[in-house]
């Protein structure tokens, strides 16, 4: 709800009076509650209201002295007996009206306390809902910085293991494969890698800008894969191959190339076993 639409529809002087739309009224409450400008309108109205009813009162009492001298002067119109009997009906009127009129401002007090405490109701309930929604965001603010805590700590204990390895991996030899041409797929590779992890170095065909490697085990399944790999100074394809990636059996290397603006195509394919290491 906005104040366009508050100010077209007088919602806020329907709201004082009391005659606005049950559904209307609940979402002006969850408005008004932090909306100074609202609040202020909501005042100016019950100050207006306040000023109509003082005014109504101060109207009344005048009719009703305009009356009382209207009565007077048809009393003394009237006869002595008829002067008696009006007289002790006027007495009757005046002994029961100010009962009658403390009962209704009574009334009106009471309705008016009974908003008051419902308007002190509904703050005090959303105050409380603002406090739980600031205590779960906290909550949630705290619980993210944990789970970033952990994953710095993860990725910076990958990170070690990963240097240890690549450390490592720097003192095997370098293992270099060959493309096999019109090799019989049920043949035995005759290219071998031994574990744990060795850097690989594929002869491929040079006429590609960049290349994407893929390893398949066996059964012809992708297992492994690196995309964006471009050729050394004497036109080799150089990656590391990790030793958890292939334990024991037969895969086979296939390279595919991509020129500028073209479909990739075969570059190669390497098939390799891998032993068990001694």
């Amino acid at each position: 709800m906005d104040h366009d639409y508050i100010e077209e529809y007088q919602v806020a002087e329907r709201y004082v009076m009391g005659t606005l739309p049950e559904e209307e009224v609940e979402r002006f409450e969850d408005h008004y509650f932090s909306c100074p400008e609202c609040q202020e309108r909501i005042e100016i109205a019950r100050s207006m209201r306040r000023g109509f009813q003082r005014v109504a009162r101060e109207d009344a009492t005048v009719l009703t002295s305009a009356r009382q001298l209207a009565f007077v002067a048809w009393l003394t119109r009237l006869g002595r007996s008829r002067q008696i009997g009006a007289l002790f009906l006027a007495f009757a009127v005046i002994t029961l009206l100010p009962a009658g009129l403390s009962w209704q401002a009574h009334s009106e007090s009471g309705r008016a306390r009974e908003d008051a405490r419902a308007a002190e109701r509904l703050l005090s309930s959303e105050r409380a809902r603002s406090a739980q929604e600031t205590a779960r965001l906290r909550s949630d603010l705290q619980k993210s910085n944990r789970d970033l805590d952990q994953a710095r700590e993860a990725r910076a204990e990958a990170d070690e293991r990963l240097a240890r390895a690549l450390q490592n991996s720097a003192k095997a030899p370098l293992l270099y494969l060959e493309m096999e041409r019109d090799a019989d797929p049920g043949s035995p590779p005759t290219q071998q890698l031994r574990q744990p992890e060795v850097p690989v170095e594929l002869a491929v065909d040079p006429s590609f800008a960049s290349y994407r490697v893929v390893l398949k085990n066996a059964q012809g399944h992708e297992i492994w894969s690196r995309a964006g790999l471009r050729l050394t100074e004497d036109e080799t394809l150089r990656f590391r191959l990790l030793a958890s990636v292939v334990p024991p059996g037969d895969y086979t290397f296939v390279a595919e190339g991509s020129a500028s603006g073209g479909k990739p195509a075969t570059a190669g394919r390497f098939p390799f076993r891998v032993v068990p290491a001694d």
